[in-house]
C-alpha cells in the first residue's frame, strides 16, 4: 500500500510535526465499489492496512474466526488434569492476579469450571501480604483449603518457588498466562501460554483473560466426547469479561483479541452483568460503553482494590447476581480509587523531586528512582507518570518491610526495550518480568547502585530528546470539515472501534475554525463549542490545554470525533488532540 505523508506546519515551541497521510486513490476506489463508506473512514481503513477484501472480518469478525484452542502448548494435558479433578472431587484454587485482567480470567474459568461440576473457587492473593502471582505462601493457604490443584490465571509463568512448594505438599499446578517466559520455566504440571511456541505469533497479543478464554473453549470441547450431561451454559455470554480484561491490559486490538474485545462490547453495551451495570453507574458511563471508559473509568477502579486494598472485592463483584450486591461491592472499590488517587497524589511530587535530583547526577539515559514510604500499589503508576514527564525509560522502586527488598516497577518510552536490560542482568535482581515497555522487578538494597548505573548507562547512546519528540508527532487520516461530523458518519467510525494498542483512534484535521463558547474543566482541562466558516457547531473537549492557555482567534485542529452521552443527551464531540493559530 502507497503511503504519502505530507507536512502541514511545524510547531518550533511544542515540538511536535503535523501531517496528513494520503493513500493510493485507485484504493479508494476499489474500496467504494465494495462498501458504501464515507472517504475519511476508507482512508483511515487503509491506513491500518485494512484493504477492502478484509474489511469485512474487521468491522464485523465472527466468532468463526477464532482459532483451535488445542493449538496452545499443554493445553489437552491441563484440560485432562481438570476433568481428573472433577472424577475425584478434588479442590482446586483459581489463582488469579490482582488487576482487571487477572481478576476477569479468575471468574470466566471458575464460572465454567462450576457450571461443569468442578469444585472450583477463586483466590487472588493480597500485594501487602502475599506479593505477586503463586507463592509458596499462597501455595500453602490453598493447601490449607483442601486444594490439591491450583490454576493460575494471568500470572505463574515465573512463579518458580510456588511450583517447588506444590510438589512438596502433593499438590500440582497448571499455569495459565500471557507473560513473556525467562530462560527457564517453573516446574508446573502444565503451562498454557502462547508465548511458549514462536509459531503461535498470531496468539502472542492474548492477555490473560483471553488465554483462560481459550482454557474453557477446550474444556467445554472436550466435554462433548465424554458421557457427560452439557449444562446450560454459553460460553460467548463470558466474553465482556474478556473485552473488559483484554482492553484494561492494554492488549493489541487485532487478530483474535479484536474478535473477542468486539463481541464483547456489544454485552458491555447492554449491561447483561450487575456488575457492569454496577461500574457504569458509579463511573458515570452513559449508553454504549468504549474501549477509553474501561481503560480511564472502569478498570482503575477494578485495580484500586489491588493496589491498596483487597482485590477478593473485584471478585466479588463480578460474581454478583444482582445489581444492588453489585452495587455494593462497587461503591467499596470507589472508596479504595479515592484512596489510590490520594496516595498518588502526594508519591508524585516526591517522585519527581527525587528524578530530579537523580537527572542532576547523570542525564544520560535511563532514570531509578527510589523511595521510603510510597505504596507498593502505586508504584507501577508513579513508573508511568514520571517516564511521561521526563521522557525516558523509568525504573520506581520502594522498600518493603515484608520481604526486605526493593519492590519496582518499570515503564519505557519511544520504544525502547527495558526488558532485554533486566533479562540481561537478572544476577543483580530478585525477580522479574513483564513486557518490552512495562516491567515489575526487586532487588537487593545492596545491588541498588550496581543496578542504577547499568540501568542509566543502557540507554545513554539514546537521544531522548529526540525519540520523545519522534512520539509527538501527529498523523491525520484525513481533513474533514464540520458539516461531515454527523451520525452517519459516527456510525461508520464507531465500527472501527475499540481503539486502542494496535488499533489507534483516528485523527483528523480540521483547517479553520473558532471558539465560541470555553469553560475549564478542572485544572488542566477545557471544554466548549467551536464554530467554523459556515456557521456550524460542534462541541469540544480538550484534556491538554486548560482553558487559560487555550488559543483564540482562527484555529486548526487535530481532532478524534466522539459520540458521547451527557446526561442523558447524545451528542457528537471532537476531542482535541492538539490545535494551533490558523496559518
Amino acid at each position: 500500500m502507497a503511503i504519502y505523508e505530507t507536512q502541514y506546519a511545524l510547531d518550533v515551541d511544542r515540538g511536535n510535526t503535523w501531517s496528513i497521510s494520503e493513500v493510493d486513490q485507485d484504493q479508494v476506489d476499489s474500496f467504494c465499489d465494495q462498501f458504501s463508506l464515507k472517504r475519511p473512514i476508507i482512508k483511515s481503513l487503509l491506513l491500518k492496512g485494512i484493504d477492502a477484501d478484509a474489511a469485512e472480518d474487521f468491522l464485523r469478525p465472527s466468532l468463526d474466526l477464532l482459532s483451535n484452542p488445542f493449538r496452545l502448548p499443554d493445553m489437552k494435558k491441563a484440560v485432562d488434569r481438570i476433568w481428573l479433578a472433577r472424577e475425584n472431587n478434588e479442590k482446586v484454587i483459581i489463582h488469579g492476579d490482582y488487576d482487571t485482567d487477572g481478576v476477569t480470567s479468575a471468574v470466566l474459568l471458575e464460572w465454567v469450571l462450576l457450571a461443569y461440576g468442578v469444585k472450583a473457587e477463586v483466590f487472588v492473593s493480597n500485594r501487602m501480604e502475599d506479593g505477586y502471582g503463586p507463592t509458596g505462601s499462597t501455595v500453602e493457604k490453598a493447601k490449607l483449603r483442601g486444594a490439591s490443584l491450583i490454576i493460575s490465571t494471568d500470572c505463574g509463568i515465573t512463579s518458580f518457588e510456588a511450583c517447588e512448594k506444590a510438589t512438596e505438599l502433593g499438590m500440582q499446578i497448571i499455569v495459565t498466562d500471557h507473560h513473556n517466559p525467562g530462560v527457564d520455566l517453573p516446574a508446573a504440571y502444565a503451562i498454557v501460554n502462547p508465548r511458549l511456541s514462536p509459531e503461535l505469533i498470531d496468539l502472542h497479543g492474548l492477555a490473560g483473560v483471553g488465554v483462560a478464554f481459550k482454557v474453557c473453549h477446550a474444556f467445554i470441547k472436550s466435554s462433548y466426547s465424554k458421557d457427560f450431561a452439557q449444562p446450560d451454559i454459553d460460553l460467548r455470554y463470558g466474553l465482556d469479561l474478556v473485552a473488559l480484561g483484554t482492553v484494561a491490559d492494554v492488549s493489541p486490538m487485532t487478530g483474535e483479541n479484536r474478535c473477542l474485545i468486539k463481541n464483547g462490547m456489544k454485552l458491555l453495551e447492554v449491561r447483561q452483568r450487575p456488575a457492569v451495570e454496577a461500574l457504569c453507574e458509579i463511573s458515570y458511563v452513559e449508553g454504549r460503553v468504549t474501549g477509553n471508559d474501561i481503560s480511564r473509568r472502569l478498570a482503575p477502579k477494578i485495580n484500586a482494590a489491588g493496589r491498596v486494598g483487597d482485590p477478593m472485592v473485584s471478585v466479588e463483584l463480578f460474581k454478583s447476581k444482582d445489581k444492588q450486591s453489585a452495587l455494593k461491592s462497587a461503591y467499596v472499590l470507589d472508596r479504595f480509587n479515592k484512596q489510590r488517587r490520594k496516595a498518588e497524589r502526594s508519591a508524585f511530587d516526591e517522585a519527581i523531586e527525587a528524578a530530579r535530583f537523580e537527572l542532576g547526577r547523570d542525564n544520560r539515559g535511563g532514570l531509578v528512582v527510589s523511595g521510603d514510604g510510597w505504596h507498593p500499589g502505586i508504584i507501577g503508576l508513579l513508573a508511568t507518570k514520571v517516564s511521561k514527564h521526563f521522557s525516558r525509560p523509568t525504573i520506581i522502586l520502594c522498600y518493603d518491610e515484608t520481604s526486605g527488598e526493593l519492590l519496582g516497577s518499570g515503564r519505557s518510552c519511544a520504544q525502547l526495550d527495558i526488558l532485554s536490560v533486566l533479562a540481561a542482568n537478572s544476577h543483580l535482581l530478585g525477580s522479574f518480568g513483564g513486557h518490552p515497555m512495562a516491567v515489575g522487578v526487586s532487588l537487593r538494597k545492596e545491588n541498588l547502585a550496581e543496578f542504577r548505573d547499568i540501568f542509566v548507562g543502557a540507554f545513554c547512546n539514546v537521544d531522548m530528546e529526540s525519540a520523545s519528540r519522534s512520539e509527538e508527532n501527529l498523523f491525520a487520516d484525513d481533513e474533514m470539515m464540520f458539516c461531515e461530523v454527523d451520525d452517519s458518519l459516527m456510525d461508520e467510525l464507531e465500527a472501527l472501534e475499540p481503539f486502542g494498542n494496535g488499533n489507534k483512534e483516528p485523527i483528523y484535521f480540521f483547517r479553520k475554525s473558532r471558539v465560541c463558547q470555553i469553560y475549564a474543566l478542572g485544572e488542566s482541562h477545557c471544554r466548549g463549542v467551536l464554530e467554523d466558516d459556515s456557521g456550524i457547531r460542534v462541541p469540544f473537549i480538550c484534556y491538554s490545554i486548560s482553558e487559560k492557555l487555550f488559543p483564540r482567534g482562527d484555529l486548526s485542529l487535530m481532532a478524534s470525533p466522539r459520540r458521547v452521552s451527557v446526561k442523558g443527551v447524545v451528542e457528537v464531540q471532537l476531542f482535541i488532540v492538539d490545535v494551533k493559530a490558523y496559518e
